[in-house]
Parts: structure tokens; C-alpha cells; sequence
């Protein structure tokens, strides 16, 4: 692809990635700084259903376009002697969510946030515009790439849906 790119050609694609990476996976969280307790995190609920990322690809590389650039993902247990379940996202400005994998009776699942971005907020924001474009699949998206940015775009390359990675 970088040859591609030389003397200020454009690259455009349309999307028939399997699974796109830009939400970094870590097996392990990094170590919980005190803003990442639970203790002091802000605490509500979500009706959102999306705590396993890998069954939902498409709307997730979609998310991504809001989400911080660096923000992680993994999965925590709820205690040391419990399977990791609940997905955490940490972004490098210190933002960290963590959602309850299992619903409550009333279908809601805990969330805990804290730092200046609130990610399970963004994530529920992106859930909504993904409703409103017609939930979109893989075949919609596109990548536009120059030797200076690289724009991810809905439909096609002129569409007014565009999202810069750079």
C-alpha cells in the first residue's frame, strides 16, 4: 500500500475487512490507577447490549471513529477468581469505562465511568448514528488514503458521511 501512495496518489477502497483492528485488544487491563475503581467511578445504566465487541465487528470499527485515538479494550472478572467477562475500554488521557456483561432483571447493565471522555457514552452516541445510517455492514464502508490522511467513508468516497483518521 505505501507504494501506492507515492507522489500524492490517492488510494479509495471499498471495505471487505473481516474484522478491523483500530480498537486495540489487550488480554489484561493496564494496572487500575485510582480513577479506575469502581469505588470512584460515576455508576449508571445502560440498555445498550454490546459488551462482546466480536459479535457486533461492524458497528464497533464504526465506534471507533469516536472513540479517543489509543483507547483499548479488554475484559475483567469480578474478582480474581472469576473469569474475565466485563468489557473495560481505557483511552490514554486517563478516560475508562467498565459495563456489567450480565443484564439486571430489568434488562439494564451497570456501567461505570470516569476521565474526561465518558466511553460507554460515546459508544451509546455511536449506537445511535449507526441506527440512523440503516446499520450499516462491512460492504458500506470505504477507506480514502493519501500520503497525508486517511478518511473512512460510508457508501462512497463523495458520500457526506466521512470520518478522518488523521
Amino acid at each position: 500500500m505505501a507504494s501506492a501512495l507515492k507522489g500524492g496518489s490517492t488510494l479509495s477502497t471499498a471495505a471487505s475487512w473481516v474484522c478491523a483492528g483500530l480498537v486495540t485488544a489487550t488480554k489484561q487491563p493496564p494496572p487500575a490507577a485510582a480513577s479506575q475503581r469502581r469505588e470512584s467511578a460515576c455508576r449508571r445504566t445502560t440498555t445498550l447490549d454490546l459488551t462482546r465487541p466480536w459479535e457486533h465487528t461492524a458497528f464497533w470499527f464504526f465506534a471507533h471513529t469516536a472513540l479517543p485515538a489509543g483507547t483499548s479494550f479488554s475484559l475483567r472478572g469480578d474478582g480474581p477468581d472469576q473469569p474475565p467477562r466485563n468489557p473495560v475500554l481505557h483511552a490514554p488521557d486517563g478516560s475508562w469505562c467498565e459495563v456489567r456483561e450480565d443484564a439486571e432483571a430489568n434488562g439494564t447493565r451497570r456501567v461505570w465511568e470516569t476521565g474526561p471522555h465518558r466511553l460507554w457514552r460515546i459508544i451509546e452516541d455511536a449506537h445511535t448514528a449507526w441506527i440512523q445510517l440503516g446499520e450499516p455492514g462491512w460492504e458500506r464502508f470505504g477507506l480514502t488514503a493519501t500520503a497525508h490522511h486517511q478518511v473512512i467513508w460510508l457508501d462512497s468516497p463523495a458520500s457526506r458521511h466521512t470520518w478522518p483518521l488523521s
